[in-house]
């Protein structure tokens, strides 16, 4: 979902900025607005999801000395239905060929021509801050009401399939099943104590994961007239509509 890729390019370009680009060129003396807005420049280009990112200044105290943060933040959209700022979004068609064929199995609905498809949907909120004591620069702080969350969104198109084996043929269909959800949340203490870097770890983090699937789904399964059982009635008059539902239960960690 190049939510690894996506940092691994942030990273690069912060880094060529500081080595050789728009924060170098600010020289020896130079504001917090002026940094931000340089780092902001940096950081113009990202593809989505991080195409959203923007950087600002931010104050706290720590032990009655002030607190300088750069904070990086992003907002997740209200919706994803396209890739975007905060957001990924991909269609993958569910058309395995001849794997399945040979089989038996056509998953390509005959009224459309289109196999169905797997939609899945990504959307991230982040707001981190590093920071330094103006008094003593040596002394570096994280902004302690950081947090990364992340959405998952997972469903499928509507399911038109026919299956021949033989003397055997049958239609299987499905409404859209989903979406499926859940989030990942990475969460700092919070407060306005800021969080020395110096012992900063995975201790001074929170995780939070939740999943929410909880539907019935009905799948209709139609077999072809001219297949008939011991007492001579036709399969075909019969039919079958399995339901099935599938439970998880939210969690946290």
């Amino acid at each position: 979902m190049k939510l690894v890729s996506s940092f691994n390019e942030l990273a690069s370009k912060i880094s060529s900025s500081v080595s050789s680009g728009t924060v170098t060129a600010l020289g020896a003396s130079f504001t917090l607005k002026q940094l931000t807005t340089a780092l902001h420049t940096a950081a113009a280009t990202l593809t989505n999801p991080l195409s959203g990112l923007s950087f600002s200044g931010e104050y706290g105290t720590t032990g009655g000395h002030l607190v300088v943060y750069v904070a990086l933040d992003m907002s997740a959209p209200g919706s994803c239905t396209s890739s975007g700022d905060g957001c990924v979004f991909q269609t993958v068609p569910l058309n395995f060929g001849t794997i399945i064929s040979g089989l038996g199995l056509n998953l390509i609905d005959p009224a459309t021509g289109q196999a169905p498809t797997l939609n899945v949907a990504a959307t991230m909120a982040v707001h981190f801050g590093l920071g330094f004591q103006p008094s003593t620069p040596s002394n570096t702080y994280v902004d302690p009401t950081g947090h990364v969350n992340l959405a998952v969104s997972v469903g499928t198109s509507a399911l038109n399939a026919t299956v021949n084996l033989g003397l055997l043929e049958a239609t299987i269909s499905s409404a859209a099943i989903g979406p499926v959800t859940g989030t990942i949340g990475l969460a700092l203490p919070g407060g306005t104590t800021p969080l020395a870097l110096a012992s900063f770890d995975a201790s001074d983090v929170a995780a939070t994961v939740t999943a929410n699937i909880d539907s019935l789904y009905t799948v209709t399964v139609g077999v072809a007239s001219g297949v008939t059982i011991n007492n001579g009635a036709d399969v075909h008059s019969v039919g079958a509509t399995p339901a099935t539902r599938i439970r998880a239960r939210s969690s946290g960690c």
